[in-house]
This record gives structure tokens, C-alpha cells and sequence, in this order.
């Protein structure tokens, strides 16, 4: 796994989170952002936190400027940060094109150095195919033809094969413990929708409504060590 590495000053307050799930048009399954909810929190922090890791999933594929259309008060209340984005799985479209210059697109993990400690953030969406079967390595070769051709019916037939993280939470809690082990950074990663923490290992959840009750954000203290909290 290859790395970006990146500094911040002991200045900067850097918070965490992932799986926004922006869509070009309103889901009936909850599987989209929860903006109010999301926008209220990030206006208590305007002045006090610097910089924003998005750990993929800010989009939910389709068109990116119609995604991020449809959001003005979250795109409005993050001018006041700087965003940074590591892509997931759901990002593949995603370009600075369309962003605010006020975000950048960090395209591999990040080997964060913040206060002296060192921190691995990434998305996790590439451990899928360390834990998939045979099953759902076929479905997912299917899904990355569909997904060329139409959006939103890749994410109709991603819903109803249930790949991804479902069901295998705890596979990639266990990815994420043994890469920690082997670098000997904290890890800090998204995907799964289920916020896991431990004081080496982090799961930040997701901001979509299905999620309402596990909404986090996960602030980097200069101790290094990791806060949670939950809205």
C-alpha cells in the first residue's frame, strides 16, 4: 500500500469523517446524506477547526455537479474549512473541476504526521477484495460493468447483491488492526457505516440518515490520541 504523506502544524484542528453520500437526486432508502443534521454541527466548529479529512464516499457516483447542486447549505458551511478527500468507492467520478478551491482530492491513503504521531487515513473499500469469496468477486466484476454504463442502476444491483461491507464489519476492523500492527500508526478509516473505535483503530461510520443514531466526527487531539463524539 502506497502512501501520500502529509504534515500539519501543531496550529492546525483536524477532524474526521466519511460516507456522506452525496446523490443527484432524492434516495427513498436513507442511503443519503444527512445535510441538516451535518451542517448544524460543522457551524459549532467554524473557527476552531481547521481542516476536514473526508474518508471517501462523498458522492454517491452519478453526476458531481449535480450532487453537490443539491447540497448548498453543507457545500456552504465547508468553505469555512480545509477539505480534504480521499476518494472510496462510490468517488470514481469525482474531480476538482467542480469543487471549491478551498478542496483537494488526495487520491491514496494519507500518512498524516500531526503533533508527532502518525496517522494512516483511507476509505478501507480496497480491503474488499482480501476478504470477498469467489461468489462475490463474480458479482463485483458485474457491478464494474454496470457501473459504466448506468449509475444509478449500479446502485440498484449493488443494493440488492448486498456486496461491500455488510455483513463482514468485523473483517474490516480486523484489516484495519493489521495494518496498524504492521506500521505502527493509528489507523482511521470509513466504508463500513459502523463507527468501531479503539485507541489504535477508528471507524468514523457515515453521515447518511440510516445512520441518524451513529453520526460522529472524530477529532485529532495533539496528544494523539482520538476523540469521538456522537450527535
Amino acid at each position: 500500500m502506497k502512501f501520500k504523506n502529509m504534515y500539519l502544524s501543531s496550529d492546525a484542528n483536524a477532524i474526521c469523517i466519511s460516507d456522506l453520500h452525496l446523490t443527484e437526486k432524492k434516495k427513498n432508502n436513507n442511503k443519503e446524506c444527512n445535510e441538516e443534521k451535518l451542517v448544524a454541527k460543522l457551524k459549532t466548529l467554524i473557527g476552531i477547526v481547521t481542516h476536514i479529512f473526508i474518508l471517501g464516499d462523498f458522492l454517491t457516483l452519478g453526476n458531481q455537479n449535480k450532487c453537490i447542486q443539491r447540497y448548498p447549505d453543507l457545500m456552504g458551511v465547508m468553505s469555512n474549512f480545509i477539505v480534504i478527500i480521499i476518494p472510496g468507492n462510490h468517488d470514481s467520478n469525482i474531480k476538482m473541476k467542480n469543487l471549491p478551491k478551498n478542496f483537494s482530492i488526495i487520491k491514496r491513503p494519507i500518512l498524516l504526521d500531526f503533533c508527532g504521531k502518525k496517522y494512516i487515513l483511507l476509505h478501507g473499500h480496497k480491503w474488499d477484495l482480501d476478504i470477498d469469496n469467489i461468489s462475490d468477486r463474480i458479482k463485483r466484476c458485474v457491478l464494474q460493468f454496470v457501473k459504466h454504463v448506468s449509475s444509478d442502476k449500479y446502485e440498484e444491483l449493488s443494493q440488492k447483491m448486498k456486496l461491500g461491507s455488510h455483513g463482514k464489519v468485523s473483517k474490516f476492523n480486523i484489516m484495519a488492526l493489521k495494518l496498524h500492527k504492521k506500521t505502527g500508526c493509528k489507523v482511521i478509516f470509513g466504508h463500513t457505516h459502523s463507527p468501531f473505535t479503539l485507541p489504535m483503530v477508528v471507524n468514523t461510520g457515515a453521515w447518511v440518515k440510516s445512520n441518524s443514531g451513529n453520526n460522529a466526527i472524530y477529532y485529532l487531539n495533539r496528544k494523539g490520541d482520538i476523540d469521538e463524539r456522537k450527535d
